[in-house]
């Protein structure tokens, strides 16, 4: 598979990144992905700090994120990330995460639009020249395009949240890594310890405000869960589809 050689940022996996197995956890690594976006972006003269000034802001609307395998904790590795499709309302942003030996330990594919602050109106991207030098077409997609996810079916748990300060981002409102963490906590911890998520698609559909409590409608199944969170309206905000294995 080729990939971009100048696209690669390396961290470490902190204790407080792992389970009670010190097993690196998905959200730990989606948190990976999502800062190694914002470190390209900037890069590039497209980051946050920038489109800030002109009252704009990035926003993730889908991902997937596969683990092949898991990282420890002190385990060094590599996000490689680049953009390899843009139309006018979004773009299509690529991951791959690697060992030190340059083995691929899992990938990832999210979509993002920048919106603005005032008509909260996604703006069109192909007149931002600067995304245009940012693309990679010659590097395709990995793996699938995230999907559009339905609405949930069947329940088999609900739960409630009341959005506090530290779930919410510079913009007034929750962080979209919070949202997984919501879900991941209705996860019996049982099935937690016996059990790896290795898969995960993520839709997110409309944002959550300070002092709103949230409804997490969760189904549970032998090798799955689903997740729906709704606002206070009844409103969906958050989808997800996790598939997990045992140890």
């Amino acid at each position: 598979m080729r990939i971009p050689r100048n696209k690669r940022y390396e961290y470490i996996i902190e204790p407080n990144d792992v389970d009670m197995n010190d097993r690196a956890t998905m959200l730990a690594v989606f948190n990976y992905i999502m800062r190694t976006s914002h470190l390209d972006s900037q890069r590039h003269k497209l980051g946050i700090f920038e489109i800030r000034k002109h009252n704009l802001a990035w926003v993730i609307s889908r991902a997937v994120v596969e683990q092949n395998r898991v990282l420890k904790t002190m385990d060094p590795f590599r996000i490689v990330t680049w953009v390899s499709e843009c139309n006018r309302i979004a773009c299509v942003r690529n991951f791959i995460i690697l060992d030190m030996e340059g083995q691929e330990v899992g990938h990832a594919v999210t979509q993002w639009s920048i919106i603005n602050f005032e008509t909260r109106q996604p703006m069109n991207l192909m007149e931002l020249s600067r995304i245009q030098k940012h693309l990679h077409p010659e590097y395709p997609t990995i793996g699938v395009h995230p999907k559009k996810l339905q609405p949930l079916k069947t329940v088999t748990d609900t739960a409630t949240h009341k959005v506090v300060n530290s779930d919410l981002d510079f913009n007034g409102h929750v962080n979209s890594l919070k949202y997984l963490q919501w879900m991941l906590d209705e996860v019996p911890i049982d099935f937690a310890s016996t059990h790896q998520l290795w898969h995960f698609d993520v839709n997110y559909v409309h944002e959550t405000h300070p002092n709103e409590t949230a409804v997490i409608l969760s189904n549970f199944g032998e090798d799955f869960t689903e997740f729906e969170i709704r606002n206070a309206t009844q409103l969906p905000v958050c989808r997800a589809f996790m598939q997990w294995r045992k140890f």
